[in-house]
């Protein structure tokens, strides 16, 4: 076993835990902090032709060895790449400690039950803050990092959040506050959470969970963590998400106009897009995205060279801050990544998502105005911010209703949609569940994406990401069956149904469809899980739709044979009960205030 993934076995007592002080952060520019290759770009290619270096991410989770920093290194390969004889892979050993290429397998023992391993496993994954590297941010709290192997050394956002609902689901509200806590922490100093817990993601978020994080807390400490984690939860909706809102509204020329995530439309609709502020290739995958940039640039020179690679690199980036890296979503062509254009597309999970930060927020002042004196100032303020929120959110709700709402031959689907062409994408994708899962659609939309989801999407094992079989893309097809889509479809369905029985203008008959709908997910879905667990012994990042004993992989890397977020996901869905959500501690509750028309 990995001293990394040595068990950790030690966390507070329940009724010892409390929500922590909010952090005094001095805010830093992400970009400052991101390492420049520089002189070393060629090395960090030349040196992926040795097999045991041929992971990109090895080498961008190497250390300096013992002595030396990474300046030093610098000035010592630029005087020694020019000698006779150099050995880029010689130079790197002599300088570097990198981790092993070998995939950590963490086994079950004989006749293990699935939750004694996914519990032992977990104790594994929670990695002391003392122990930092080169290029690793040093976080307030331990980090519950993403997995074994290549992703046993950081604490990646989204992530973070579907493994914290299994945490949750197991009254392990240690794990959640570390979590929760990380996230703020990165908030206050980058202005969002980042993909990773590295320097080298520094201008990269992913999918805004932090407020399903906070609500998370909510449900075990009260309504009056919203208003502990406003501030938090407001930077980095204001001050990442809708940055540049003011300049795009003050000018109205009847065109789509953009400043980083923020799309102004048309009709004067904001939405958002993925994006990552950065240039250039990702230092994590430098030889994959220089060895691609110059498949999309072939042929062209001077001035049209330089901004389609940079466009390139944006696009490549702004699809790795989705965490569907990669995905036919984000393709001009529906299969090759030379023809990404991410950051022309308007997501509707991110839209979503951010709908539901938007609730979150009212909800927060609504709960502050409920401490004040009515009428005093402070509470007219706070009332002020909750009608703001409640706006907000429901002109994003029917933004993202106008644009990205499609009734097609194969059913009724939310898509994603191209601001620059002016129309949705041709892939239709599980991202279709998310407004469900927010809590946005009405009767016709709700029933209409559960059939769409069922008919085209679910398969034996659960819901495929995409309907394209797209074997070198990790998201797309049935032979990747991925946590965080099945989740949502079956959360989505579920929370619908609960909606529209507490509005009561609904039979329960038609409403009895939406929580059957849920439980076949729920069931494919750990159905695959067990299967590949009984298979293989452990429970792997992805499993196959039609047959979870076969080993899938695909993608930028091989299969991660032991990931968080599949193994949370099952512990939350095996605690979750489709018709009495109450009855599971800190699971996506179902109160709203969008009740839909």
């Amino acid at each position: 076993m990995s001293p990394e993934l040595a068990p950790s076995n030690t966390h507070a007592p329940l009724e010892e835990l409390a929500i922590p002080e909010r952090p005094i952060v001095e805010p830093v520019d992400p970009l400052t902090i991101i390492p420049k290759p520089g002189p070393m770009a060629k090395l960090l290619i030349d040196v992926r032709d040795e097999p045991r270096l041929s992971d990109g991410m090895l080498l961008a989770c190497a250390s300096p060895k013992k002595g030396t920093n990474y300046p030093e290194i610098i000035a010592a390969y630029e005087r020694e790449s020019q000698g006779a004889g150099f050995s880029p892979t010689a130079f790197w050993d002599s300088h570097f400690d990198t981790p092993s290429p070998d995939d950590i397998a963490v086994h079950a023992a004989d006749s293990e039950p699935i939750l004694d391993y996914a519990r032992r496993v977990r104790e594994m994954l929670v990695i002391p803050t003392s122990k930092n590297k080169e290029f690793d941010l040093k976080l307030p709290y331990d980090r519950v990092v993403a997995g074994a192997g290549r992703f046993s050394r950081h604490e990646f956002h989204w992530d973070g959040y579907h493994m914290g609902k299994g945490h949750a689901a197991d009254e392990r509200w240690d794990l959640v506050l570390d979590i929760v806590g990380n996230a703020e922490y990165q908030i206050e100093k980058f202005g969002y959470p980042l993909n990773g817990s590295a320097d080298f993601f520094a201008s990269r978020p992913q999918p805004p969970y932090f407020s399903h994080m906070v609500r998370l807390l909510a449900d075990r400490f009260g309504r009056e963590t919203l208003v502990r984690f406003l501030p938090a939860m407001e930077k980095e909706y204001r001050g990442y998400w809708m940055d540049g809102e003011a300049d795009l509204m003050s000018r109205d020329d009847g065109t789509a106009r953009s400043h980083r995530s923020l799309v102004r439309m048309p009709d004067g609709s904001l939405l958002n897009r993925y994006w990552d502020d950065a240039e250039g290739p990702r230092y994590e995958m430098l030889k994959e995205d220089v060895e691609l940039g110059a498949m999309v640039v072939n042929g062209l020179s001077g001035t049209a060279r330089e901004r389609r690679l940079a466009k390139f690199y944006k696009d490549i980036r702004g699809a790795a801050s989705s965490g569907w890296d990669f995905s036919s979503r984000w393709m001009a062509d529906g299969h090759n990544l030379i023809t990404a254009n991410t950051t022309d597309i308007l997501p509707v999970d991110l839209n979503s998502l951010l709908l539901y930060t938007e609730e979150t927020l009212a909800m927060a002042y609504d709960t502050k105005a409920s401490t004040r004196q009515e009428h005093s100032a402070e509470w007219a303020f706070a009332k002020h911010k909750e009608r703001e929120y409640r706006t907000r959110a429901s002109d994003r709700m029917a933004a993202i209703r106008k644009y990205m709402l499609s009734d097609r031959p194969d059913g009724l689907w939310f898509n994603d949609y191209n601001f620059v062409r002016g129309a949705q994408t041709d892939v239709p994708s599980a991202a279709t569940a998310y407004p469900m899962y927010v809590g946005m659609t009405n009767e016709a939309e709700t029933f209409g994406t559960a059939q769409t989801i069922r008919q085209q999407l679910l398969h034996r094992y659960g819901v495929a990401t995409t309907m394209n079989d797209n074997r070198p893309n990790q998201w797309d097809g049935k032979e990747r069956i991925w946590a965080p889509t099945n989740w949502a479809a079956a959360r989505g369905a579920a929370r619908m149904g609960h909606i529209m029985l507490e509005a009561g203008d609904i039979d329960r008959r038609r409403i009895e469809e939406l929580f059957t709908t849920a439980e076949c997910i729920r069931k494919a879905y750990m159905d695959g899980v067990e299967l590949a667990y009984d298979t293989f012994g452990m429970i792997p990042e992805k499993h196959h739709g039609d047959d979870a004993s076969i080993m899938t992989g695909g993608g930028e890397y091989a299969l991660v044979k032991v990931l968080g977020m599949p193994m949370e996901t099952y512990v939350a869905m095996s605690h979750w009960d489709v018709r009495h959500p109450d009855r599971t501690p800190g699971i996506l509750g179902r109160e709203t205030l969008l009740l839909a028309a």
